[in-house]
């Protein structure tokens, strides 16, 4: 049975990371990592300017609810996932050209 987290801080301090999402423009302040954690069951987004959302019942839920997960642009330097194996920067692009989240 999946234990309900009400509280995303709790998600985020003894989950598993199971997405990032890694960019830097170049610019003075302009480089971070978003990411998605995952405990028991239970998903929550931890982004970059220190927000925490959550909870989420899938990764897929965590990630269209926050653009800077599933916007892959010209900034991103890198993708790892424990759950989507064989991800990387070109492909993410590709969907984000072809398809409307």
């Amino acid at each position: 049975m999946t234990q309900a987290f009400d509280d995303v801080d709790t998600i985020v301090e003894n989950g598993e990371c199971v997405y990032s999402l890694s960019w830097d423009s170049d610019a003075p302040g302009g480089a971070g990592v978003e990411r998605v954690y995952l405990l028991d069951g239970v998903y929550a987004v931890a982004l970059d300017d220190g927000d925490v959302f959550g909870p989420y019942q899938s990764l897929k839920e965590a990630m269209v609810s926050h653009e800077e997960l599933h916007l892959v642009g010209e900034a991103a330097i890198a993708i790892e996932s424990l759950i989507f194996f064989g991800l990387n920067l070109s492909f993410m692009r590709a969907v984000n050209r072809k398809f409307l989240w």
